[in-house]
């Protein structure tokens, strides 16, 4: 029965620190490779007088004793400091080298002298950003890909199917010949992957990469599928513009993605009331249960 109460205890304490008072917090996004920080302010306190405990969600990242708590992949790459700053204290918890695994709700809690837990508690949620996977290809085979419908007698082109999983930034595929950026046949995006087919002429090497809309590609830094192993004078290379959205493949993309970032929108929102009142109910049980009952 203790470990029960514990337990609830635990879910109470830590569903109310991350969605009661927390309500003001912060959402910080960085890219994925980024030195990231953020701030937690604590108004009229004397850092002096106080002892920090940072959590990423309910675990412990550095408790108020100053002792770390990080895994492998953390440390080095997490660290904590207190200033003064006027009147107040200011924590600032840096990641340097930030990567997707580090997303999350990271909360600060500082105690008094006496080890009493300040209910001024902070909150910031850090978003990471990352590009797609590296795109990986092969070539269709006239089987598996009625090419003679577009080319009819014409041997020149050939048609390569190319895959990439997701990121979080709005991305494609694009593919070279050394002499000509490749015009896509179709483009798909969905929740987890990238694909395209792209006409190639057949005594070409080609080369193809993903790439995020933010930076354009050209053939000297897509190459992260490679045909041939010959390289390629990037001197005269055909393209260094992103690729044009005035297509209707890209416009399908941008639609779908659009689709999936209100659906992500209304699961967020959905939660967001489910969760407080998780909270709720979860506090009114333990209510009950540690001091409901009658001795």
């Amino acid at each position: 029965m203790g470990s029960l109460r514990n337990l609830l205890s635990w879910l109470v304490i830590t569903v109310y620190l991350i969605h009661v008072l927390p309500a003001g917090s912060l959402r910080l996004s960085f890219t994925e490779g980024q030195d990231a920080l953020a701030e937690y302010t604590f108004p009229d306190i004397n850092p002096n007088d106080v002892s920090v405990e940072i959590r990423k969600g309910s675990i412990i990242l550095f408790d108020k004793t100053g002792e770390e708590h990080l895994n492998a992949q953390q440390a080095d790459r997490i660290k904590v400091s207190k200033e003064a700053r006027g009147e107040d204290t200011v924590v600032r918890l840096s990641i340097t080298n930030i990567n997707r695994e580090d997303e999350g709700a990271y909360l600060c809690v500082v105690y008094d002298s006496q080890g009493t837990m300040v209910l001024e508690t902070r909150s910031n949620y850090i978003s990471i950003d990352f590009p797609p996977g590296p795109a990986t290809c092969s070539s269709v085979a006239p089987s598996d890909f009625s090419i003679q419908n577009y080319l009819g007698s014409d041997e020149t082109w050939t048609v390569i199917n190319c895959l990439a999983t997701m990121g979080t930034q709005s991305a494609y595929i694009a593919c070279f010949n050394p002499d000509l950026r490749l015009p896509p046949l179709y483009m798909n995006i969905n929740r987890t992957h990238l694909s395209g087919m792209f006409w190639t002429k057949k005594d070409k090497p080609v080369f193809c990469c993903s790439a995020t809309f933010e930076i354009g590609v050209d053939i000297c830094t897509c190459m992260e599928y490679k045909s041939h192993s010959e390289e390629v004078l990037c001197s005269s290379n055909p393209s260094t513009e992103p690729l044009s959205l005035q297509c209707d493949d890209m416009q399908t993309m941008q639609s779908v993605e659009k689709q999936l970032q209100h659906l992500s929108s209304l699961v967020k929102a959905i939660l967001g009331v489910l969760v407080p009142t998780l909270a709720v109910c979860i506090s009114t049980c333990a209510r009950t249960c540690f001091f409901g009952r009658k001795t």
